[in-house]
């Protein structure tokens, strides 16, 4: 009878127990300094180590180099008690344990994983215009409905905020108003897609407007997605800052879900290192699609688990391994320490150096486009691309628009680059004695654009440069010539 017994027990224990795939996730030294790396440390930088580059100026570390700030109502205050008050809750509501990271195949791999968990037939994904078109490819394959809203160029591409809340007020009358005939208009925002730093813009939003756009999804209780794969990859003086800080420092009152790697910030996209960290707010709004992630991990290809052993090196270089920890305490110095600290050094040394270049670059490439005759460059902030406006008006009438430009250029000067459509940005075809089409600023059609990356070398950039130009002179308007020749 005990023995049966026994045998009842044990089956009732393996019935109860979660079958699946025990590293789905990530190893958990991978996942512990992703989770590091993202929680948020107010007050002081993720770590006090620096470097000096070549300048002699001062490099943050690869931990993270975005200084924090407290909100400047705060801040105008002369006793500095409510700052650290503030600072203790946001820090303690910022931290984020192993257990809500997911290690993903690249952080194409991650998106897909969210936002499956996150959609469905009945909700809607808002993303920005322009905009990188995979969330719209993902959302749509389950059956969720996009909606795009759109980023100003003339405000360095940050995102309209009056358009994005017209978009979520009208949803939300919708929903009050029990609109059931139109599924379209029954259907939930279920989240907010916010790319920083952008692709394809290179915009790097500031502080500030991060705090706009968290407000906005409080007030509208929508979670953010953020897309951060290219994190700190900033230069000209901007400053990364995640989302999920952000929300921290207001209460965390929204929940956070952000996608991020190492494929671009570390040039090593083909070890497909990715992942997502699950923020929720202090109401566990998203606890059951964090879950759905979890148990959508064991069925997908996950990241090289040996490749995942870069992930601790590089997120938490401070975090000395297990044989330099036990050669430490034996020989009772601080050589695993000296170590640890050399390799972070050494990984700031060398992120310093890569945005020293990809500024140079830029600033090369967006110069000697801006000079070609019909162009005008929206200079980037971040990430590895810019955007080109393209004054059509200015060029004879084989350039209709991007899609024009684009196949011409590649036809006769070899050169690739995207056009706008392709990431949403669609406009009417140019006519030319009537002038522009549309009621909507983004969709103009004067407004066309083109995406160029300037991560190619300097001789290949100013190889490029040449072929545009004489491109543009190529294709110039004889009748804006005609008209400066007459009326001056």
């Amino acid at each position: 009878n005990n023995n049966n017994n026994n045998n009842n027990n044990n089956e009732k224990k393996n019935t109860n127990t979660t079958a699946g795939y025990v590293n789905a996730c990530g190893t958990i030294e991978a996942r512990s300094a992703i989770a590091k790396h993202h929680s948020y440390n107010p007050i002081v930088r993720a770590n006090s180590s620096s470097a000096t580059n070549a300048n002699g100026s001062s490099v943050d570390n690869a931990h993270g180099n975005r200084e924090s700030f407290v909100p400047s109502e705060h801040l105008s205050k002369e006793n500095n008690r409510d700052v650290k008050a503030l600072s203790k809750k946001s820090s303690s509501l910022g931290t984020v344990s192993p257990t809500d990271v997911i290690v993903a195949n690249g952080a194409s791999g991650a998106l897909e994983l969210a936002l499956t968990a996150l959609l469905d037939e009945d909700s809607i994904l808002l993303v920005p215009r322009p905009g990188f078109p995979l969330y719209q490819v993902i959302a749509e394959s389950h059956g969720a409905t996009v909606m795009q809203y759109d980023l100003l160029p003339d405000k360095s591409w940050e995102c309209d905020l009056n358009h994005m809340e017209r978009i979520l007020l009208q949803q939300q009358q919708y929903q009050q108003q029990g609109e059931g005939r139109d599924r379209s208009k029954s259907k939930v925002i279920r989240g907010i897609l916010v790319n920083n730093p952008s692709n394809p813009t290179g915009a790097v939003y500031a502080p500030q407007h991060l705090m706009e756009i968290v407000t906005l999804a409080t007030k509208y209780r929508v979670p953010i997605v953020a897309d951060e794969i290219y994190g700190d990859m900033t230069f000209g003086g901007k400053v990364f800052h995640p989302v999920a800080d952000v929300a921290a420092r207001l209460g965390c009152e929204v929940p956070i879900i952000t996608a991020s790697g190492l494929g671009k910030q570390y040039l090593v996209p083909g070890w497909r290192l990715g992942w997502i960290v699950f923020q929720d707010n202090i109401h566990g709004s998203i606890v059951e699609v964090q879950k759905g992630a979890q148990r959508l991990a064991q069925v997908v290809l996950g990241a090289s688990h040996l490749a995942q052993v870069a992930i601790p090196a590089v997120l938490a270089p401070t975090s000395t391994s297990l044989e330099e920890e036990e050669d430490g305490s034996r020989d009772g110095n601080d050589d695993a320490t000296s170590t640890s600290s050399s390799s972070s050094t050494t990984t700031a040394l060398w992120k310093a150096e890569l945005h020293s270049t990809m500024e140079k670059q830029a600033t090369l490439l967006c110069g000697l486009l801006d000079q070609c005759r019909g162009l005008r460059v929206i200079f980037p902030e971040g990430a590895m691309y810019a955007m080109v406006q393209i004054e059509v008006d200015k060029f004879d009438d084989l350039i209709v628009d991007d899609v024009s430009f684009m196949k011409l250029l590649l036809e006769e000067e070899n050169i690739v680059v995207l056009p706008g459509c392709a990431f949403g940005l669609v406009g009417d075809a140019k006519t030319k004695d009537s002038g522009t089409n549309g009621n909507d600023d983004a969709r103009k059609s004067s407004y066309y654009v083109f995406r160029v990356v300037f991560c190619a070398p300097e001789h290949i950039l100013r190889t490029a440069s040449k072929r545009i130009s004489s491109f543009c002179l190529r294709h110039k308007s004889l009748d804006l010539d005609w008209k400066h020749a007459c009326f001056g």
